[in-house]
Formats: structure tokens, C-alpha cells, sequence
């Protein structure tokens, strides 16, 4: 009891707080934005960059963005590599006539409190004290039960299921060994880049998605280059064949039966992972490629079923292209290559 009410009261406290974050930033942004039409209106672009850089000072506020309403940057200050939180946004007008908008990033709301109570008297730490307290009583009063059945019980309890998890995120990495060995002094044309939820692994089915690489990388021309942050990436050999759609479907297709919910993208560029992030938080699952690869042996584009336009840096935009679903004719040729490198 102690404990759930150790958690409720950290629940609720996290609720209220951002709560009182969201209300108090929006009613700030709208309140400086109002006070900026003017200053828009009048064309005042020093009077809104000293505005703009005061306002950035602020503890809670990580960075703040003016623009014109057609888009143009007036004036930006602070920090938006790495943003705390979501932006809040509030439309800029002067005399009922919009002119502009702001974006402002604010820093987490528990970083604001600057007068809190002593650690000992925080509820937190009461509620904590009371749990402590009433395991330690439990404890003494069960520790001999425990010890006896622990001598009955110790041969079952090995260590292997502690070890199950750390053994499989191995796996992978000793392939991006073996596969960089092979391929040390290789160049690549292109990366496919594979975002999955790897936690779906257990000791099955990850020795089964060892198994479907080690089948389908070599097939296509592809190497395991990298493993990290959730990021599987593949690179092409630039003396192999230009990649085809249907080994991209069998490969997705093989990732989905193990529940792993893929989203591929492949590129000629070289991104580090804050873009992939961004990439991979823009799209729906599928298979996506940037436009302008040209991936037929014909020299021609791969069909579009829809395009996604993401700007990964400022002023710097990507168009990615996804993959339509496989037709009638191509569904068999696609579930015999499953087969292939599924099965045993």
C-alpha cells in the first residue's frame, strides 16, 4: 500500500505540473506574441530581436523562433537541436490582421521549481520511509520460510534467464563484426536503414532473424554495417546489382511475421542518428526511398504510393518515396524468397 500510494502521489504531482507547464507556456507565448504584432507591423526588426533574445534568457525557455506569415525568418534565439518538449506556437496579429507566428521550446517544467521542500519532509520520502519500513518487518517475519525454501528451490533457479536478454542483443552485433571483416575495404553505393522494435526478440526468433540476414545479405550485395539506437543499417556493395523490389518485400514481409513492425528507408546519404530519429518519426511503416535513387537496372524511379517531404536540418528537406504493396504477380515470387530465407 505503501508503494501504490508512493506512486499514485508522483502521478498526480506529474499531472499538475504538466499541467500548470502547458497553460503557463501557451498564455507566454500568446501574451509575447501580442505584444510583437505591433512591432511586425511596423517593420521594427531590432525592437523584435532584443524582444526574441530577452525572452530566450528566460530559465524555463530553451529557444524562440519569429517568422513572417509567408514563412520568412525574422529572428531566432536559443538552442532547437535538442528539444525538451514540443513546440508551442501562437499566431502573431495587429489589429485583428495576422502577421506572423512564434515558436517557442521550452525547458522540462520540474527544472523551474526553485523552492522545494527538504528532501526528509517530501511526501515522496515519507511514503518511501513507510514502505521501507514495512518490508523490513516483512522480511523478519518470512526470512526463515524464505531460506527454507530456497535450499529446495536453488537447483531451478539458474542463471540463464537473467542472461537470455544479454545474450540475444549480442547476436546482432556479432554479425556487424563478421559482415565488417568480410568487407573491410568495401565501398557502398547506397544504406538500408532498418528501424524495428528489436525488444519483440527472444531467444527464438532473434537466432530466426540471424538466420534471414545471414541468407539475404549475401544474396542481394548487402552488408550489416551498424547496429545502434534501435537502427539496423545495411549497405550496398557498389559492384553488386542494383537493388529489386521484391527481396524488399520478402526481407519486410520476414520482419513482420516476427512481430518486429518494420520501417525501412534507403538513401545514398550519410545521416547520423538524430536525423534517422527524425526520418523514422515522419513515416508510417513500410518501405521508403529517397527520390531521386534511381534503383531499376532501366535507370528508372520505383513507383510511388505516396511521398513524405521532411526537413531534417534547417532549410534542408528530404523527399522520401514509399513503396506501393506488391500486386497479384509479384505476391508468389515474393512468398517463395520468404520461404527461402525463413525456413529450415
Amino acid at each position: 500500500m505503501s508503494f501504490l500510494m508512493f506512486f499514485w502521489h508522483e502521478k498526480v504531482t506529474d499531472y499538475q505540473q504538466q499541467a500548470f507547464s502547458k497553460t503557463y507556456n501557451q498564455g507566454l507565448a500568446d501574451s509575447t506574441a501580442a505584444f510583437l504584432g505591433q512591432l511586425i507591423d511596423e517593420d521594427r526588426i531590432e525592437a523584435i530581436s532584443k524582444v526574441v533574445d530577452q525572452l530566450e534568457e528566460q530559465p524555463s525557455i530553451q529557444s524562440v523562433t519569429v517568422y513572417q506569415r509567408t514563412g520568412e525568418l525574422i529572428h531566432s534565439a536559443g538552442n532547437k537541436d535538442n528539444p525538451h518538449s514540443d513546440p508551442v506556437i501562437a499566431n502573431i496579429s495587429f489589429n485583428g490582421t495576422y502577421n506572423g507566428y512564434l515558436i517557442v521550446y521550452f525547458k522540462p517544467g520540474t527544472s523551474l521549481i526553485a523552492d522545494q521542500d527538504q528532501l526528509w519532509v517530501s511526501s515522496g520520502v515519507i511514503w518511501l520511509l513507510g514502505a521501507l519500513i514495512w518490508s523490513f518487518l516483512f522480511f523478519i517475519l518470512n526470512i526463515k520460510r524464505w531460506f527454507r525454501s530456497s535450499k529446495k528451490s536453488k537447483s531451478a533457479n539458474t542463471p540463464k534467464n537473467v542472461t537470455v536478454e544479454q545474450d540475444n542483443s549480442k547476436l546482432l552485433k556479432q554479425l556487424m563484426k563478421r559482415n565488417l571483416k568480410q568487407s573491410k575495404d568495401t565501398d557502398f553505393q547506397c544504406s538500408l536503414v532498418i528501424k524495428a522494435n528489436w525488444t519483440k526478440l527472444n531467444n527464438g526468433n532473434n537466432n530466426k532473424l540471424l538466420k534471414i540476414l545471414s541468407r539475404w545479405l549475401p544474396q542481394n550485395g548487402l552488408v550489416a554495417t551498424q547496429f545502434n539506437n534501435s537502427l539496423l543499417v545495411l549497405g550496398l556493395d557498389t559492384h553488386a546489382s542494383a537493388l529489386s523490389r521484391n527481396p524488399l518485400y520478402a526481407l519486410e514481409q520476414s520482419l513482420k511475421s516476427l512481430q518486429l513492425e518494420p520501417k525501412i528507408i534507403i538513401h545514398d546519404k550519410d545521416f547520423d542518428k538524430e536525423i534517422y530519429q527524425t526520418l523514422f518519426k515522419n513515416i508510417e511503416a513500410g518501405i521508403w526511398y529517397e527520390k531521386t535513387l534511381h534503383k531499376t537496372h532501366q535507370d528508372k524511379a520505383w513507383p510511388a504510393d505516396s511521398l513524405a517531404n521532411i526537413e531534417f536540418k534547417e532549410n534542408q528537406f528530404i523527399e522520401l518515396c514509399q513503396l506501393p504493396q506488391p500486386d497479384a504477380q509479384q505476391i508468389s515470387l515474393i512468398e517463395r524468397q520468404v520461404r527461402f530465407i525463413s525456413d529450415d
